[in-house]
C-alpha cells in the first residue's frame, strides 16, 4: 500500500511541523511514504522499521532516503543526532512503548521537534490512547508538548476535493467541538536541559 487516503491524511498533518533542510528520523517508517514526501522537501531523512520486507519496499519506492532495519526501542544512532523525529502509528503496537520514547529523546537534539501520532481510543491494539495517556507518556520522557489535536476521516468524500490546509482546520474543528477523531497528533520539543 502506497499513498493511501489514510497515509495522505496523516502525513499532511505531520509535515507542517517539520523544518525543511534538516535531518529527520522516521521511527517505524513502514513503507516509506512519509520519508518520500520529506525527500521532496530536500530533507535528509532516515527511516527505521523492524520489518525487513517494509524496509526493502521503502528502498525501492524512495531511494533518496536512508532506510535501516532496526527496533525503535534500540536505535542505532548517536545521542542528539537528529533535529526532528517522527513516530506515526507505532506506539500502539509495541509492548514497551516508553522505551521508544526514551530512545527518541536520546537521539533528538535539544529543542528538537517530535511528532507522534496514535489511534484515538482504538482498543484493537496492544496499547490504546486518549489525549491524557499520550500526553502523560510524552511529557514523562522530558518533552514539552506544543500541540495536541485529533484528526479523522469523516471528510473523505467531499474533503478530498478541499485544499489540505482547509481539511486540517476542519479536522481540528470536529475534534474540538465533537471529539470526533480517528487519530491523535502530538507535537512537542525536547527541553534544552536534560531530564532529571
Amino acid at each position: 500500500m502506497w499513498g493511501t487516503r489514510r497515509e495522505i491524511v496523516l502525513t499532511e498533518n505531520v509535515l507542517p511541523y517539520l523544518k525543511r533542510k534538516c535531518k529527520i528520523l522516521d521511527v517505524g517508517c513502514g513503507n516509506g511514504f512519509l520519508a518520500y514526501l520529506l525527500t521532496k522537501r530536500k530533507v535528509n531523512v532516515v527511516g527505521v522499521d523492524i520489518s525487513p520486507r517494509r524496509i526493502k519496499y521503502a528502498h525501492e519506492k524512495c531511494p533518496e532516503a536512508d532506510f535501516i532495519i532496526a527496533d525503535g526501542r534500540y536505535l542505532p544512532f548517536y545521542n542528539e543526532e537528529f533535529e526532528s523525529v517522527t513516530c506515526c502509528e507505532v506506539l500502539e503496537h509495541v509492548p514497551n512503548y516508553p522505551m521508544i520514547l526514551n530512545e527518541i529523546f536520546r537521539v533528538l537534539m535539544p529543542k528538537g521537534t517530535i511528532v507522534v501520532t496514535v489511534p484515538y481510543k482504538m482498543q484493537e491494539h496492544i496499547n490504546f490512547f486518549d489525549e491524557q495517556k499520550i500526553c502523560k507518556a510524552v511529557k514523562s520522557k522530558g518533552f514539552k508538548i506544543e500541540k495536541i489535536y485529533g484528526i479523522g476521516f469523516e471528510l473523505e468524500g467531499i474533503g478530498r476535493f478541499l485544499p489540505s490546509k482547509l481539511r486540517i482546520l476542519l479536522h481540528k474543528f470536529f475534534y474540538y467541538f465533537f471529539k470526533r477523531a480517528n487519530f491523535i497528533v502530538v507535537v512537542g520539543h525536547k527541553s534544552a536541559k536534560e531530564r532529571l
